[in-house]
């Protein structure tokens, strides 16, 4: 057998990528044919980013509702935007706090783009720049 047909780390039957199917899905569970050990969990969330514009866009997995989303370990999902606000504000989140967007862009994870506020505070910022439906389930929007 040829050494392309061999994976690269382990010389067993290539898969995919060069790769045999273990080190193949070890890259696709954790970012690395290696292992979740080559990278700390902020170099994976920060390879899921596009810095290229003004926002700073997830281009991971997303819920159906446009949010990005991420597993933090024991098959707990929870929204990028609020683990980039923990990332570089380097504070928890309280319990009893949200974390909104100043530009409304729901995959932005840009530091200066969130703050925290309430329930009151999210609903009140959706009013306030005309983002609510209307009685018949039409989203109204403020110039």
């Amino acid at each position: 057998m040829s050494s392309s047909n061999l994976c690269f780390y382990c010389s067993k039957n290539y898969y995919a990528r060069g790769w045999c199917i273990n080190h193949y899905m070890r890259w696709q569970r954790t970012g690395h044919p290696l292992g979740a050990e080559r990278f700390s969990f902020e170099d994976r969330f920060w390879q899921k980013v596009n810095k290229s514009g003004d926002c700073w866009l997830w281009t991971g997995a997303q819920y159906s509702t446009g949010y990005g989303v991420l597993n933090i370990g024991q098959n707990k999902l929870t929204g990028a935007h609020r683990v980039g606000w923990e990332l570089q504000s380097k504070e928890e989140i309280p319990d009893n706090l949200y974390v909104l967007h100043h530009c409304d862009i729901r995959l932005c994870v840009k530091y200066e783009h969130l703050f925290l506020g309430t329930q009151k505070d999210n609903i009140q910022d959706m009013l306030n720049k005309g983002r609510h439906a209307n009685k018949y389930g039409k989203t109204t929007l403020r110039n």
